[in-house]
């Protein structure tokens, strides 16, 4: 199995244990996987469990404008405010 950063879960660590992983950790998890993710954090929320955010990354998105919501939410915002959170970046803003 390959491995991811020092102190994170391996690279192809199932959804469910990343999800237990964040919510240990009170991380925010981001991930591409808008097919089976919702399903995983609706489970693992109806288990008792928590999560501190769940953003989905639109793999179309600039880069950037998902890199200004993240800054946005690390600057303006705590761990517990965003718990039980599932939403996509970047924000659809309007202008």
């Amino acid at each position: 199995m390959e491995l991811g950063d020092e102190f994170a879960p391996p690279t192809g660590t199932p959804d469910p244990e990343l999800l237990k992983f964040a919510e240990t950790e009170k991380m925010i998890l981001l991930t591409f996987d808008k097919r089976t993710m919702p399903t995983h954090v609706a489970n693992h929320q109806s288990s008792g469990r928590h999560t501190y955010g769940v953003f989905i990354l639109d793999p179309n998105a600039s880069p950037v404008r998902i890199l200004e919501d993240l800054i946005v939410i690390w600057s303006a915002s705590e761990a517990e405010d965003w718990q039980d959170y599932l939403d996509w970046l970047p924000w659809q803003r309007k202008r």
